[in-house]
């Protein structure tokens, strides 16, 4: 299928991850931005800003729950119980964030943070929740994720709309999980992966509407949508399917797949958006165990951002004065995070952080 035409422009960013630091004279907010093809005092170009959650780890060895701001560190939590951050997003100049903390019954409760405080917490009995991703529409929160019961690792998808649990389906298996979440009509629509009975080893992508799970994978693949992206009044999917050694990343419209990439490497996909026509997309792939490559798509085009000599994930992708951002994390070991942003495919941006970083998000100054 070719690419879609004469669609608006509208970007829905939804993101996934790691870091914070305090070296305020080095962070995001001193960096600026030359043309070396001018001359005559060349004028000078801010860098956006870079939100980015995860999760620092307290004295007595639990995470703490972490939100970084160009360079400046919040930590969400105290440490008392173990807690991460798995998302942000921004409306009105308010700042969301998602995570879990657990409970005095070592369960995890879902969390949300409003500009560092937190105003929401999610408890179901007996079960972990996950929460995974937040929007806001219409002035109505939405967050989503999964529940699971420890005792046989049942699943159940679901989504909060302002603090009030929908249920988008029967429990069911592990790894079944909400990732990204929009709304049409006043109808709820999730979409992640999902396992069933029948699934044997294998999950596939899926979506959720009014409780009726629509399956977008194949059986006998590991697929999984990741963005949801709405355009001209129609829905894509955004996600991966790998099988026999065969990864793929891709959109799905309706029961049509739109492919951008194949080949022999596990891709993942990490934010999506669509601007003048043309769909952006930024993830990696897995060049050997736990070691990643960081890319984007713009359409079916592959541009790859870091030079494969430390493991790197890109995170999220924004347009912005109709120049192509990219954030990321490069983990060179276990205990190292350093936060990178890179523009038209160039690196512009480095900071080392002391936070692992689980998702991030670019925004316009």
């Amino acid at each position: 299928m070719k690419f879609p035409n004469k669609l608006p422009v509208l970007i829905i960013i939804l993101l996934t991850f790691n870091g914070c630091s305090t070296r305020d004279d080095q962070s995001i907010d001193n960096q600026e931005v030359t043309n070396p093809e001018e001359n005559n005092n060349p004028p000078q170009q801010s860098l956006p800003e870079i939100y980015a959650v995860g999760y620092t780890k307290h004295p007595n060895g639990n995470r703490q729950a972490t939100f970084w701001k160009n360079g400046n560190m919040t930590l969400l939590t105290d440490g008392e119980y173990d807690a991460y951050a798995t998302n942000v997003m921004t409306k009105a100049s308010e700042i969301y964030i998602v995570g879990v903390e657990k409970n005095e019954n070592g369960l995890f409760d879902g969390k949300i943070w409003k500009n560092g405080i937190e105003v929401s917490s999610y408890t179901v009995e007996d079960h972990n929740i996950y929460l995974q991703t937040i929007v806001i529409e219409n002035n109505d929160i939405y967050a989503g994720g999964r529940t699971e019961y420890p005792p046989n690792w049942r699943n159940t998808p679901i989504v909060w709309k302002n603090d009030t649990p929908v249920s988008l389906g029967d429990g069911i298996w592990m790894l079944t999980s909400v990732n990204s979440i929009t709304t049409k009509e006043s109808a709820i629509y999730a979409a992640g992966r999902h396992k069933d009975r029948y699934s044997g080893a294998y999950y596939h992508a899926a979506f959720w509407k009014e409780g009726e799970t629509i399956r977008l994978g194949e059986r006998g693949y590991f697929s999984e949508v990741a963005e949801i992206i709405t355009a001209n009044n129609e829905m894509y999917f955004v996600g991966i399917d790998a099988n026999n050694g065969v990864s793929r990343c891709l959109i799905w419209k309706n029961a049509e797949e739109i492919e951008l990439s194949k080949g022999d490497k596990f891709e993942s996909v990490s934010s999506a958006i669509v601007e003048n026509n043309d769909f952006y997309i930024c993830g990696f792939h897995e060049e050997s165990y736990r070691f990643y490559v960081a890319k984007y798509w713009k359409n079916d085009n592959l541009t790859i951002l870091s030079d494969g000599t430390v493991s790197t994930k890109a995170l999220n992708i924004n347009i912005i004065e109709n120049e192509v951002f990219v954030a990321g994390v490069a983990t060179p070991d276990e205990e190292t995070n350093i936060i990178k942003l890179w523009k038209n495919g160039t690196e512009v941006y480095s900071e080392q952080t002391e936070a692992t970083i689980n998702n991030m998000i670019i925004l316009e100054r």
